[in-house]
Parts: C-alpha cells; sequence; structure tokens
C-alpha cells in the first residue's frame, strides 16, 4: 500500500485497542471498519480515519530521498534507548469542544518523550507547503504556536503539547454531557486502572485519508517490530 503522509502515534494493543477501535469505528492495525450507529458516526466522524492513539510526532510527508524503511529503522533505534512509562489511569475530559481519555495526572517523561521524537524524527519530514501553513493558521494559533509550526512542521508540541486520544470530534454543548456519559461506560476498564506507553507505531495514511499501522516498536527492546 502507498502512503502519501507518515506519523508516528502511540497505539495501544489488545482490549483497550479493541474497545477504541469499535468506539471510532476504523481498526487501524488491522485495516477495517467497524459498524457504527448513525448517531455514533456523527460524533467520530473527524477522528475516525485516524483510529485510536494519541499523536506523538503529527502527520508529514516525507522528505525528499527518504523512505517508509528508512522511518522505520531510525524509530526502533529511537525505541531501543528508551523505557516504557507508567501513563497510570485514564479519564475522559474535554478538550475545547471534543471528548478525549487523557491520563488523571500530567507526567514530564510522557512530554520529553513526545520531544524527542519530535527532534529526531524531523529530518523525515519534508516542508511545509503554504497551503498547509494557511490551513493550520485557521486554528488561530498563538505567536509560539505559529513559530513551531513554522519550525517543526505542528504547533502543538513541547510546551503546547498534551497527551490525548481523540474520541469525538466537536460537540454542541447540549449533546457533550450525553456522550461523554456513554464514553465512561465504554472505558470503564481502563478509567481507573493504570496503563503502561510501552510502544510507538509509525502510521501511514492512504489515499482516502485513513491511517494505517506500518510498524509498532517496543521501548527499549530492539528485536523485531511487531505488525
Amino acid at each position: 500500500m502507498r502512503f502519501q503522509r507518515f506519523a508516528i502515534y502511540y497505539v495501544p494493543n489488545g482490549a483497550f485497542h479493541d474497545i477504541g477501535s469499535a468506539w471510532l469505528g476504523w481498526d487501524n492495525r488491522a485495516s477495517r471498519n467497524i459498524s457504527q450507529s448513525d448517531v455514533q458516526n456523527s460524533h467520530t466522524r473527524r477522528p475516525q480515519k485516524y483510529g485510536f492513539h494519541a499523536t506523538i510526532k503529527a502527520p508529514f510527508r516525507l522528505s525528499a530521498g527518504r523512505t517508509s524503511h528508512d522511518l522505520v529503522d531510525a524509530l526502533g533505534r529511537f525505541c531501543a534507548s528508551r523505557s516504557a512509562i507508567d501513563m497510570g489511569a485514564f479519564e475522559v475530559k474535554t478538550i475545547g469542544r471534543f471528548l478525549a481519555l487523557t491520563p488523571t495526572t500530567s507526567s514530564p517523561q510522557i512530554t520529553d518523550l513526545a520531544a524527542e521524537v519530535v527532534r529526531q524524527m524531523d529530518p523525515f519530514r519534508a516542508a511545509l507547503s503554504m497551503e498547509d501553513i494557511a490551513r493550520r493558521r485557521k486554528t488561530r494559533l498563538t505567536p509560539d504556536q505559529d513559530a513551531l509550526m513554522l519550525k517543526w512542521g505542528y504547533p502543538f508540541i513541547f510546551d503546547h503539547f498534551k497527551f490525548h486520544m481523540t474520541l469525538t470530534g466537536p460537540l454542541p454543548d447540549d449533546l457533550r454531557p450525553d456522550v461523554a456519559r456513554q464514553a465512561h461506560e465504554r472505558f470503564a476498564p481502563y478509567l481507573g486502572s493504570c496503563a503502561t506507553l510501552d510502544s510507538l507505531s509509525v502510521m501511514g495514511e492512504d489515499e482516502n485519508g485513513r491511517f494505517h499501522v506500518v510498524e509498532t516498536i517496543s521501548l527499549g527492546v530492539s528485536d523485531t517490530p511487531q505488525k
């Protein structure tokens, strides 16, 4: 499969991933749609194409002369020198107008890991086009975010980074409490327990805008990456 952009995400494994994939309607590991009700689909249509994940390095086009194999190899070397991170328990939280799963306590270790991924994988990123820049600026960036976007390709990094796993698109105020209740029920097994950030995944975006797991690489392990 040919991909037009790549990204580096945290994508959980097992039942946690299955529940998140069923909620969003797209399984980014198995590359398949999961049927939803019309109501559920209307809530998740915007984040659906990414699948269940947390962004570590946002989608980018490869720079000239770089290949996806080069990117996987570089991320493998990076992950081999890093340790897994305890993320603690999760909660359903409102961020702006959408809902997401976030750790109940912030983690400097996760923020530092994400910052290092952004820095070390940036040589693989092609420069933003003028269209990319104009699109990003529609989100009313602060001067600092605009500068980060121009230098690193994405504004919500470093001090502006917030680890989260998006569950919905923008929701009207009157619907948000009910959808949040549904999310609490669906993700209840993971809201009071501890989770571990134990791997990073190279993602590929297909011609239809859907993201697929290319490789998943365990932190602290230099063995063959997982599919």
